[in-house]
């Protein structure tokens, strides 16, 4: 008899068991018309919600139970995570409807969402701080629990800086704990999962920009380089019209003191050797052994290399054209 009434209470815890055991359903996130995550919630709660004055407020139960879920606010990049959760503490304080009990950074959540994210290549290099604020609103007459996400992304051109937020809140009369807030935050926090097909068609968005932006700067580079080459061949021609400038100045003015002077300027043009003589001939000659010996002459018939003497050959010059 003794055995069989054990049997019959076993099977009652168990029965009891499974009549309380939570049932759980899994959310959409929809972020524009596109669904980027999942999340999980009990299947008591309505999702999505929206809750005057509460624009952070995501799913809610008829208990009034509120998760909360906010991505991707842009904060100063100046503004470090925990000087702003600092100024958040702050405003909060001049609140006499809040009282914050505590605050603490959460690393095992840092983890988890570094971890996350990492299926992101535009997130693959970030930086990520995460913190945890217990308070009660007594203007709601709410306990809650918040947890402010901190991402730090570097991009080809500048850092971008977000927080998400994670919160749950319960009214007073429930007779949960913080820790027990905690921990059912917890479990909504690591549910979060990313959408397979949305990672692949943000990765390929992020390849695709890469990609342009790479385009731009080396097309931006090579129109930099064709304008310092073109600078550098216009100093160039410059530089080579002043000196061909400068040549015919100095033909001009030699051909003006060779005038004023009654000057001839002549060359050998067998040899190149250049001979200066003072006045004009039409028939200049030059004994290239003997520069000293030379015969100048008007006439074409008076050509000294007729009959002329051993060793006195003579050169004809031509008059030297710069």
């Amino acid at each position: 008899m003794k055995l069989k009434l054990t049997v019959i209470l076993s099977l009652c815890l168990l029965l009891n068991n499974n009549s309380i055991a939570r049932s759980d359903k899994t959310i959409a996130i929809n972020e524009g018309g596109t669904i980027t995550a999942y999340v999980t919630v009990p299947s008591d709660f309505t999702c999505p919600v929206r809750v005057e004055n509460l624009p952070t407020a995501f799913c809610k139960n008829n208990q009034d139970v509120i998760y909360h879920l906010s991505s991707s606010a842009n904060i100063p990049y100046a503004i470090s995570p925990e000087q702003y959760v600092n100024n958040l503490l702050q405003q909060w304080s001049g609140d006499s409807g809040i009282k914050v009990i505590s605050y603490y950074p959460a690393p095992q959540i840092t983890q988890y969402l570094i971890q996350r994210d990492s299926q992101l290549i535009y997130r693959s290099r970030q930086q990520m701080a995460t913190y945890t604020i217990e308070f009660e609103d007594y203007s709601r007459n709410e306990r809650s629990i918040s947890v402010l996400a901190f991402h730090v992304i570097p991009l080809r051109g500048g850092v971008m800086s977000t927080y998400d937020i994670f919160g749950l809140s319960t009214p007073m009369t429930n007779s949960k704990s913080f820790n027990q807030l905690r921990q059912q935050l917890n479990e909504f926090i690591y549910s979060y999962k990313y959408d397979t097909q949305w990672v692949q068609s943000a990765n390929a968005q992020t390849v695709q920009s890469n990609r342009n932006l790479t385009a731009r700067e080396n097309a931006f580079y090579n129109r930099q380089q064709q304008i310092h080459e073109n600078n550098m061949n216009a100093l160039d021609s410059s530089q080579s019209s002043f000196e061909r400038r400068s040549r015919l100045s100095d033909k001009s003015q030699q051909n003006w003191v060779d005038s004023t002077h009654e000057r001839q300027q002549l060359v050998d043009p067998n040899t190149g050797a250049r001979y200066e003589a003072e006045g004009y001939y039409n028939y200049n000659y030059v004994n290239p052994n003997n520069p000293n010996d030379s015969i100048r002459t008007d006439n074409p018939m008076d050509n000294p290399n007729i009959n002329t003497e051993q060793g006195r050959d003579y050169q004809q010059l031509e008059e030297y054209r710069r």
